[in-house]
This record gives structure tokens, C-alpha cells and sequence, in this order.
């Protein structure tokens, strides 16, 4: 009866670790799946960015629907930082950065009246667009590393 009753709880700690590691990977990967919109709607507001900061003006009402979707990916990445995983903090902590900062930029933009000073904003603006570019992808390498 020993060798059974032991048997047995050998058998259930393999099932019980099983089975762990088994929810564990599918947290990670619903993880995964949630942090790809943020991600996404950031690609997609920096190819915008980048030309229109190209332009020679950029509308006031383009800032502020620039300004308004970084503060909507800011929002879902600081919800996702609760149970993110470890290897993604420190990524998602710059994208959260260079956001502010590149929101920081465009306000002023939208704030420079003199053509000399709305020229260097926007210049401030496209290098922190860059370091925010830089910061997505390596979120992207954290979180979707290439095998």
C-alpha cells in the first residue's frame, strides 16, 4: 500500500505541474494577444506622424488626434503592465516614455506661434518620434521574439 499511496502522489504532482505550466502559457499568450493592439494603433500613429511632420504645417486638429491616441495606447499599456511579463516591462516602460515625451513635443508644436519656433518643435518632435519608433521595437523583440 505504501508504494501505491506513493505512486499516486508522484502521478498527481506530474498532473498538478502539467497543468501549470499549461494555464502559465496560456496567460502569456492571451498577454500576448492583448498587447498587440497597443502595439499596433503605435505603428500605425507613427507612419502618420512621420509624414506629417514632414509637412510643412500640421493642423492643430491633427496634434490633437495624435496627441489623443497616444494617450489611448498609454492607457492600454499601463492596464497591460499589471500581470505583464517580466522580459516586457522594461520595453513597454520606454514605449510609455517616448510617448510622453513625443506628446510633450507635439503640444508644442500646436503651441509655437513664430514660424522659427514651430520649426524647431517640430523638429524636437520628429527626433522624439524616432526614440518612440526605437521603443516599439523592442517591445515587439520582448514580446514577439523572432526564433
Amino acid at each position: 500500500w505504501l508504494w501505491i499511496l506513493l505512486g499516486a502522489l508522484v502521478v498527481g504532482g506530474i498532473v498538478f505541474l502539467i497543468v501549470r505550466a499549461r494555464s502559465a502559457g496560456q496567460a502569456a499568450a492571451q498577454w500576448r494577444s492583448r498587447a498587440r493592439e497597443p502595439y499596433s494603433r503605435g505603428v500605425v500613429l507613427h507612419d502618420r506622424l512621420g509624414s506629417e511632420l514632414a509637412a510643412p504645417q500640421i493642423a492643430p486638429e491633427r496634434i490633437d488626434e495624435a496627441t489623443a491616441e497616444l494617450d489611448g495606447i498609454s492607457k492600454r499599456l499601463n492596464a497591460l503592465s499589471v500581470d505583464a511579463p517580466e522580459a516586457a516591462r522594461q520595453p513597454m516602460s520606454d514605449v510609455l516614455m517616448t510617448g510622453g515625451l513625443l506628446r510633450s513635443s507635439l503640444d508644442d508644436v500646436k503651441r509655437a506661434a513664430a514660424p522659427e519656433a514651430r520649426q524647431a518643435a517640430t523638429g524636437a518632435a520628429r527626433d522624439h518620434l524616432v526614440d518612440f519608433e526605437n521603443a516599439l521595437r523592442a517591445f515587439r523583440a520582448a514580446v514577439w521574439p523572432q526564433p
